[in-house]
């Protein structure tokens, strides 16, 4: 993908990170880790000493001799045949100001071309891309340096074969041929957001300021060549100061307005819409850690949500050791949550598997959480579907640990003698249903919330007292109503949470706790806040 210059060697590997003191690096041990606090980080980052070439003497002799020639022409032709030659390896071993040090080393680079091909070719000598694309005007790209164009000096100083440069001369308007050639550049190259590096320091503003604006879309690193020494008389910066700069992303700040549109989709249980806007973010920001935090753990979350148990609780873990690395402001209480989360998935994962009722219990827990979570967000009708589905595996569990009755196929004659000829079953039935009971001819081929709850409080009333049979069948009623006849009625909170009481006063005494509520938060995921 590139030749060997005369002037470079090939250095794979390279290092990309910033002499940042704030950012830990194999290459400086004694750096402290801030990940996650990011506007620190950046302030670090920036406020740093950028570092630039130590000129030998016979640099600074160059130098020199080019600050004193009277012309642009004349400084742009000595600068190429006499100062890049030695200065070019110097600065292509530099690092690049402002990077964090996660920050992969790109495999193209997109660069605009103006007048001047001295940002080209250092910046490519810096790079070493195995593509490169040009964006110039008819003039910049007819530009030469003693009949030496910009393909011929990329291949004698920066090493880079002119088989992998595209020169694309730009029509007007400009900024729409800058997008469309950026576009169709990025496609046929099939690269990821991270393999190029936008560098906008040539052509006109109208140029950088557009190709800025593509690389921000793309969420490109963008960079630029900067100095520190400019000569006001040439208006140009002293040849020898030049360093190569990370702008920073400006979503290192403005992102705020990003990261709460992920809290709130994750706080209102959109976890796959959290996780798209945290991929999205991820994929635009520079040191993407927080953002791919939040995305493994809406992912574990939308897991959770699903009852992928033991997938959720391989995310969870592989999540919580990375929150427990940083220090973003939402990350203490959100850990401690997910140890929690942790040590109640360990019992729902054993429990589906399981055929221990104890174990069992941790499903019908994990439904009666999610009811309680649905009341706190504003989703009644939710709550309801869940409260139901808790009594239903509850009443399931139990006819199956004490009686052996299958859900899908019950063999009633293991409780053939518990029944008393049906007639403590009608009875049962009476108190449920009232006057609308009508006694069944045969027992039901399969065991449902209703004959469920009637067959649980005629076997073991002690694990299904009748005084709540009446309560239960309002519950029911209250979910099929929204299934079978699609009602919009207001649903009352209060009464939905009158039901869940009555679930959590029928299974207390089943969970080995002493404290119920605390038992069901660590079935309940976890909030995000920066406050």
């Amino acid at each position: 993908p590139f030749v060997v210059s005369k002037h470079l060697e090939p250095r794979p590997g390279r290092n990309l990170e910033s002499p940042s003191k704030c950012l830990s690096s194999p290459m400086n041990p004694q750096m402290r880790d801030l990940s996650g606090c990011r506007e620190e980080d950046m302030r670090c980052r920036m406020n740093a000493e950028p570092k630039t070439v130590s000129l030998s003497p016979e640099l600074k002799r160059l130098q020199e001799e080019w600050r004193s020639l009277p012309n642009d022409r004349e400084r742009e032709r000595f600068y190429f045949d006499k100062f890049a030659p030695l200065f070019v390896p110097l600065f292509a071993e530099l690092p690049i100001h402002g990077a964090p040090a996660e920050l992969p080393r790109p495999k193209a680079l997109i660069s605009v071309l103006g007048m001047s091909f001295q940002p080209v070719v250092l910046m490519a000598a810096w790079v070493r891309p195995e593509k490169m694309l040009l964006l110039a005007t008819e003039k910049s790209a007819r530009h030469s340096v003693d009949g030496r164009g910009v393909m011929d000096l990329l291949e004698e100083l920066a090493g880079v074969a002119p088989e992998s440069v595209e020169i694309r001369v730009l029509k007007a308007p400009l900024e729409t041929s800058i997008y469309r050639n950026t576009r169709e550049f990025m496609r046929k190259g099939a690269f990821g957001r991270r393999d190029v590096f936008l560098d906008l320091t040539g052509g006109k503003k109208t140029m950088s300021a557009s190709a800025a604006l593509a690389g921000f879309l793309y969420g490109l690193p963008i960079v630029y060549l900067d100095y520190t020494e400019y000569l006001p008389n040439g208006r140009t910066p002293l040849a020898g100061s030049e360093y190569p700069r990370l702008l920073e992303n400006p979503l290192t700040i403005l992102g705020d307005l990003e990261r709460r549109s992920i809290f709130e989709a994750f706080n209102r249980g959109d976890y796959a819409e959290a996780a798209r806007l945290a991929e999205r973010l991820a994929e635009r920001l520079y040191d993407p850690r927080e953002a791919q935090c939040l995305m493994s753990l809406a992912r574990a979350c939308a897991d959770w949500s699903s009852r992928r148990f033991p997938d959720a609780l391989r995310g969870m873990r592989e999540t919580l050791r990375e929150i427990e690395k940083a220090s973003w402001k939402w990350a203490p209480p959100v850990a401690a949550r997910l140890r929690k989360n942790l040590s109640a998935l360990k019992d729902l994962t054993r429990g589906y598997s399981s055929e221990d009722f104890a174990k069992k219990l941790s499903l019908v827990l994990w439904f009666v959480a999610e009811a309680e979570t649905a009341l706190e967000r504003g989703n009644p009708e939710k709550a309801v579907f869940y409260a139901y589905a808790s009594v239903e595996r509850y009443v399931v569990f139990c006819l199956k640990a004490d009686f052996g009755l299958n859900d899908k196929d019950p063999d009633y004659e293991l409780v053939k003698g518990k029944l008393l000829l049906r007639k403590e079953f009608d009875e049962v039935g009476e108190l449920m249903y009232g006057k609308k009971y009508v006694p069944l001819r045969r027992y039901p081929m399969r065991i449902n919330y209703g004959t469920g709850v009637q067959l649980l409080a005629t076997l073991s009333p002690q694990r299904l007292p009748r005084e709540f049979l009446r309560k239960l069948l309002g519950l029911a009623e209250e979910r099929n109503t929204r299934i079978h006849t699609a009602s919009t009625r207001k649903l009352d909170e209060k009464g939905i949470r009158k039901y869940l009481e009555i679930v959590k006063k029928i299974t207390a005494p089943q969970i080995p706790t002493e404290d119920l509520d605390e038992t069901l938060s660590a079935y309940k995921l976890p909030t995000i806040s920066e406050e």
